[in-house]
């Protein structure tokens, strides 16, 4: 009963799921049917296990097909053994559409131009989704009446079979059921006319949502067809900003007006890129209609498809391994200061790649989708959308990097570099958060976050503004280690100030004694403060705060750990003590039983995608 609540009235995260769960929930397998199980890690795998499960669909559906047919000859002519009858029929019909959708995939390509598809994108996406919809229908329809069969009525050698076959039949079902929804974005996306803001932000140099936003495209897209590119430093766009607009307080220490550059300084993509597209705009581009955000690790991924690629005008081969390295160079040390167009080079290689890619008998709709899908689950690229419908599905997929709602523990540690180096390629970061569960159900956490900067001992400094975000009404005991930086004083008297600065200010206050700054964003309480790490060297900051809730003596523990975008992995060890208490339910798998004490427990991993963990506990009889 008390896996059941947690599982039925949780309502943190509604992603979606498939197949079976391996989170630790075993003994729920014969209920898994009825419950959408609240573990956000495995929803974000969701994506790409769909599309590797669709391409066996056709082998699978034959090989349950099969067992079906098999135990329709042994069945006596019952209503159950007429709608196995109808089942065979429907997934035989579900297959021909699914061979023929899978036809349609592999011809479907990226290049220069955009989606290359046999006819028109338009008219081939939305012959693929008819083709999906079919094939949902069918096997929705067959799952029903599957469901219906009583393994009892069979024969004792068959019962096990027909189970296999029903829950691989189920799985298939659910999996084409995402794969429409995932078709049904991609034409969301492509579809019609729009205007996009590509945003390139370099994660060496890291950022709120991602990185520093060196360079700037923007794109009209027509029925997946690209009409206009033009890509080109943000610094031409931030030449013609006629306004003198107020940084928020950190970024007034490395400037004293806020521009397109650093319009990403809010957590929330979806809310960065609305200022993202007001700075656009008012810097001489249209308002986007989509923002696409991405960090080098796509093209990175890409490379490890397409192979090297050559610039011949420029000299240089680039790799999967250079790519950084090479690129960085080119626009900022061997460019053409004459013509002063630093990121030409980059104008001129994306469409090389997307040639390559669509050229490439490898670069499919599946392979590119997987590693589409892994960079979007690891937020290295994050999409928002002006259309609410289309963003409502980016963020279920949370494809859209923003902050999410849950009732219980929430933390995402969010760094912006502010010393103007390019030196988060060289720092490793680590956590630790100690959550004590008091006899009276009280709440309280310990977070030691350390940061390693790798560079030779006394080179570049790593300045940092560091948000710890944390449930909304949480309270700070202490904070310690952290950097003291002084802020320039601007007078504010000639400075336009925009709604999205102005709130962030008046919601924040200074604790006098750690000089931590305590403010609200997002609807969480976020406790933020420096960090600096020379060279060669390591710190570790310290934080210590109470919960705004209290447990029941029966009651759901849960943690959303949200990845910052553009960090690529971070260490995280996640202890709870609950003395008095014992541990009933855990969503997660104790890889280590030593790990797993009567009133403690403790998990390890490296985050590289938002992570949720639940457990229960229970108060000992007195």
């Amino acid at each position: 009963f008390q896996s059941f609540n947690l599982l039925a009235s949780g309502g943190d995260l509604k992603g979606k799921i498939l197949g079976v769960s391996d989170q630790g929930i075993d003994h729920l397998l014969e209920a898994r049917s009825q419950l959408e199980q609240e573990d956000f890690e495995s929803a974000q795998a969701s994506f790409d296990s769909a599309l590797v499960k669709f391409q066996d669909t056709e082998k699978e559906l034959e090989q349950t097909n099969s067992v079906i047919k098999t135990l329709i000859e042994i069945l006596p002519p019952t209503q159950q053994a007429s709608g196995l009858i109808q089942a065979a029929q429907l997934i035989s019909q579900a297959g021909a559409y699914s061979t023929e959708a899978l036809a349609m995939m592999n011809e479907t390509k990226f290049g220069p131009q955009g989606i290359i598809t046999p006819s028109s994108p338009r008219e081939d996406i939305q012959n693929l989704l008819d083709l999906i919809t079919k094939a949902k229908q069918n096997l929705n329809t067959a799952s029903e009446l599957i469901n219906k069969v009583n393994p009892i009525i069979l024969p004792q050698d068959n019962q096990l079979t027909f189970v296999q076959a029903r829950d691989l039949l189920n799985n298939i079902n659910s999996n084409t059921n995402v794969l429409y929804d995932i078709v049904g974005v991609f034409e969301s996306i492509f579809l019609g006319q729009k205007n996009l803001l590509l945003v390139f932000q370099n994660n060496n140099e890291l950022r709120p949502t991602g990185g520093f936003m060196g360079t700037i495209g923007s794109a009209k897209l027509h029925d997946g067809v690209i009409k206009e590119l033009d890509i080109r430093t943000v610094y031409d766009y931030d030449g013609q900003l006629k306004e003198k607009i107020l940084p928020p307080q950190p970024y007034m220490a490395v400037t004293d007006r806020l521009f397109l550059r650093d319009s990403n300084w809010l957590v929330d993509f979806p809310s960065a890129s609305k200022q993202m597209g007001i700075f656009f705009e008012k810097e001489g581009g249209e308002t986007p209609d989509l923002t696409i955000a991405i960090t080098p690790q796509l093209v990175i991924d890409l490379l490890k498809t397409t192979g090297p690629i050559e610039m011949e005008q420029y000299g240089i081969v680039l790799t999967s391994e250079n790519f950084i390295e090479q690129t960085q160079i080119a626009t900022s040390v061997n460019y053409d200061k004459e013509a002063n167009q630093p990121k030409q080079m980059l104008a001129d290689f994306f469409p090389v790649l997307l040639q390559k890619l669509g050229d490439d008998s490898r670069a499919n709709f599946f392979n590119l989708f997987q590693t589409l899908a892994n960079n979007l689950s690891e937020k290295h690229i994050l999409i928002s959308s002006k259309n609410a419908e289309l963003q409502a599905k980016l963020d279920l997929y949370n494809w859209s990097g923003g902050v999410k709602a849950t009732n219980k523990d929430y933390l995402q540690i969010n760094s912006a570099n502010l010393s103007g180096s390019k030196s988060d390629i060289f720092i490793e970061r680590s956590t630790v958060l100690d959550t004590e569960i008091s006899d009276n159900g009280e709440l309280t956490n310990t977070l030691k976050y350390t940061v390693q900067n790798r560079l030779p001992n006394n080179s570049i400094d790593n300045l940092s503004f560091v948000r710890f975000l944390v449930p909304q009404g949480s309270k700070l005991i202490s904070a310690e280690g952290f950097h003291s930086q002084q802020i320039p004083f601007l007078d504010k008297s000639d400075y336009e100030i925009s709604d999205s600065v102005r709130n962030w200010e008046e919601s924040s206050l200074l604790h006098n004694i750690s000089g931590t700054l305590i403010g609200t964003e997002s609807d969480k309480t976020f406790f933020g403060n420096w960090i600096k790490v020379g060279g060669g060297q390591e710190t570790t900051v310290t934080i210590r705060y109470t919960l705004p809730y209290q447990l029941k003596d029966v009651d759901s523990h849960s943690l959303l750990l949200q990845k910052q975008p553009g960090v690529n992995k971070m260490s995280f060890e996640y202890n709870i003590a609950f003395p008095g208490r014992k541990l009933t339910w855990q969503n997660f798998r104790i890889e280590q039983p030593d790990l797993l004490g009567e009133s403690r427990v403790q998990i390890q991993t490296d985050l590289r995608r938002d992570s949720f963990y639940g457990l229960i506990t229970s108060k000992h009889a007195r």
